[in-house]
């Protein structure tokens, strides 16, 4: 059996952009706060066991030195 050569034609798809998409994108909210990042790469945990209340809900007002979450990186938790 032999091999046959086919052509093939690409064409690249069209880009459409909606202008009720840039509206509504810009009539939402902005958020304010602040985004604190892990020091480590882990598992997060909002709360310290299955259907306990969070440690902070979102948006809530934090000191420094409060718990926010866990973090379990190689079966510590941190």
């Amino acid at each position: 059996p032999g091999v046959q050569n086919a052509q093939l034609n690409h064409q690249p798809a069209a880009i459409v952009t909606s202008q009720g998409a840039a509206e509504s994108a810009s009539s939402e909210p902005k958020q304010t706060g602040h985004v604190v990042k892990s020091p480590m790469v882990g598992t997060f945990y909002r709360a310290s066991q299955p259907g306990a209340d969070p440690f902070v809900q979102i948006g809530s007002k934090v000191a420094e030195q409060d718990v926010l979450c866990l973090i379990e990186a190689m079966k510590l938790l941190n």
